[in-house]
């Protein structure tokens, strides 16, 4: 998981731009943490899966958070491929 402050410009938080990059194929690590909602998380799991994601299971929301560099809890982000930004649509 520390890969992910190193990147910030590599990265997205949150479930709705998660989704929309792993729709892309253009996410390399799919992170989830596991006090986020199942019913919400399972879909993202996946398709990362289907995409050949690695996927990391962090601890807390609250964890996943701060690990992005956020003050409140995060229930997913990925890091994005290299060649491909978080500014890119």
């Amino acid at each position: 998981m520390n890969r992910l402050g190193k990147h910030r410009n590599g990265q997205v938080v949150g479930l709705r731009e998660t989704t929309k990059r792993l729709h892309q194929n253009r996410v390399q690590v799919l992170y989830v943490a596991v006090d986020a909602e199942a019913r919400l998380i399972a879909p993202l799991v996946e398709l990362a899966a289907s995409r050949g994601c690695e996927i990391v299971q962090v601890p807390s929301m609250a964890e996943l958070g701060r690990a992005v560099g956020i003050e409140v809890g995060a229930a997913c982000a990925a890091l994005i491929k290299e060649g491909s930004t978080s500014a890119d649509d």
